[in-house]
């Protein structure tokens, strides 16, 4: 009962603007019940007042000794035995437990009654539609509803360049949707309208409410319109950040400094990254597809074959264990492994920016699933850094390790850090022949960076990555890390090696 007469003490100083959510940071099973508990506050008040707890169980609750306002340690108790995803009060027989556990029948009872009234079939949609204040309390500041982040954040509909022109498209969407364009600010976007998304070329953004006819219309069907988020279309854009600046089909550029060789994405299905990857490239050059799942495999052949990707070949097969000697020409990888999921908004993890375990979840087994995804994260990218030609044979008759691969992008759908920048540091550590990428070729106009205490507290490295934060930027939480070819490496041959050898050999014999 401890810990849920500190949730209570806590409830009461955020709700009595003594302090902010950001203060129960440090504790992440605290700070998942408060904010669930705010998301449902309404709720769970009129169940207080409809089973006039605070008087009938008078005696319970004064045996319990909440520190402040005994009604916010109802409100937490209540919230685990009627909202959690155990639908129970995680302590021992007590005085407090045994008294709410008496009204459970009728409690549960009244919250059908209120969903029924409200005309809902489920507790989340019960929550979005009450007239809560949670938006004050949000972890992002941001002025959003926790609530209705998910009724602000637009659909986004990406331009397949490599069907339609960006020009040709809009004029098609406008005729077919009825839409207009939309200049201001304010979200949800109306069902009329239609926004051109200022960091990403050729993404727009209109009203959910459209969805369906979206997905219906030829537009789609043919590929010449793709579903896809805001945050995803960052990588392939990091990536080729020195072909699509300044042009929405981004053309190859001649001089060889910024020549794109051969382009893998190494976790293609189910195919988003990749069919903008072919268009960014003008369907021009060689795109490698790489997944191993046959089912998620055949996703992706659809969705290249649908898109058009001329440029595209697709592997069945795990990009780990393909050997990098095989691909001496690549120059750009897109890595996009698998991760907890945790920045995607269906699920709410990013109610909270460090990503609160949900109440109910096993630590451990939570924290081994996180190490266990990192060292596979941290592996991938160090596999792709491994794909280099072996020697070059220069007119100097010296042979030369010349590494072709220059730029690496990792992303996940992630709040955490262990999966983000701690996995950046770690590879960092582990390969001194890369540096991140400047701010300055990573969508510098883009507000949201990374957190800079992982990276011991370096602002410019933490600035160098990109995050994204439903609350505040209306997309799905996101990461994207470009790591880049250090330019000053000292690549020596076998033969400078050797001579070097013979050297110290001799210096070792003559002392």
């Amino acid at each position: 009962m401890d810990f849920y007469k500190k949730a209570s003490d806590a409830l009461e100083k955020v709700l009595t603007k003594k302090t902010s959510v950001k203060s129960f940071a440090h504790s992440k099973r605290l700070l998942a019940l408060i904010l669930e508990t705010l998301k449902y506050q309404d709720v769970i008040k009129q169940l207080i007042d409809i089973t006039d707890l605070m008087n009938k169980e008078k005696k319970a609750i004064k045996f319990a000794k909440p520190q402040g306002n005994p009604i916010y340690l109802l409100m937490v108790l209540l919230h685990d035995l009627l909202f959690s995803r155990r639908q129970a009060i995680e302590a021992g027989q007590g005085p407090i437990k045994d008294a709410i556990l008496r009204h459970k029948t009728r409690l549960r009872g009244e919250l059908t009654k209120i969903r029924v009234k409200a005309g809902v079939s489920s507790n989340l949609e019960l929550a979005r539609k009450a007239e809560s204040g949670a938006g004050k309390y949000s972890s992002h500041n941001s002025g959003v509803s926790l609530l209705n982040i998910t009724e602000m954040i637009p659909r986004y509909v990406r331009i397949n360049t490599n069907r339609i022109k960006f020009d040709d498209a809009i004029k098609k969407i406008s005729d077919n949707f009825k839409l207009e364009s939309y200049t201001g600010s304010d979200m949800p976007i109306p069902s009329n309208k239609y926004k051109v998304i200022e960091h990403i070329p050729g993404l727009i953004a209109v009203n959910t409410s459209i969805s369906q006819q979206l997905t219906s219309d030829k537009m789609y069907t043919n590929g010449e319109i793709i579903l896809q988020d805001l945050a995803s279309c960052m990588p392939p854009i990091v990536l080729l950040d020195e072909l699509h600046k300044g042009n929405n089909k981004g053309k190859r550029k001649a001089d060889n400094d910024n020549h794109v060789g051969t382009v893998i994405d190494g976790t293609a299905a189910p195919g988003n990254k990749t069919t903008l990857l072919s268009a960014l490239l003008g369907n021009e050059g060689k795109v490698l597809a790489f997944e191993h799942v046959p089912k998620r495999f055949e996703t992706l052949e659809k969705m290249v074959k649908t898109a058009g990707c001329a440029n595209v070949t697709c592997n069945l097969g795990d990009f780990t264990k393909c050997d990098p000697a095989s691909h001496p020409d690549v120059t750009h990888i897109l890595l996009d492994p698998s991760c907890t999921g945790s920045g995607i908004v269906n699920r709410l993890d990013y109610l909270t920016e460090q990503g609160a375990l949900p109440e109910n979840d096993d630590k451990d087994a939570h924290d081994e699933r996180l190490n266990s995804l990192a060292a596979f994260q941290e592996m991938i990218i160090g596999h792709a850094m491994k794909c280099k030609c072996v020697f070059s044979f220069e007119i100097s008759l010296r042979y030369t390790q010349v590494p072709n691969v220059r730029r690496i992008v990792y992303s996940t759908c992630s709040i955490h850090d262990d999966e983000n920048e701690m996995v950046v540091m770690n590879t960092l550590t582990q390969h001194p022949e890369f540096e991140l990428a400047s701010r300055e070729t990573c969508l510098p106009g883009w507000p949201t960076r990374g957190h800079p205490e992982p990276f011991n507290n370096d602002v410019k490295l933490a600035d160098s990555v990109i995050r994204c934060k439903p609350g505040t930027d209306l997309t799905n939480g996101f990461f994207v890390a470009c790591f880049e070819k250090r330019q000053n490496i000292d690549n020596q041959g076998p033969s400078k090696k050797r001579k070097n050898k013979k050297k110290n050999a001799s210096s070792k014999a003559e002392n």
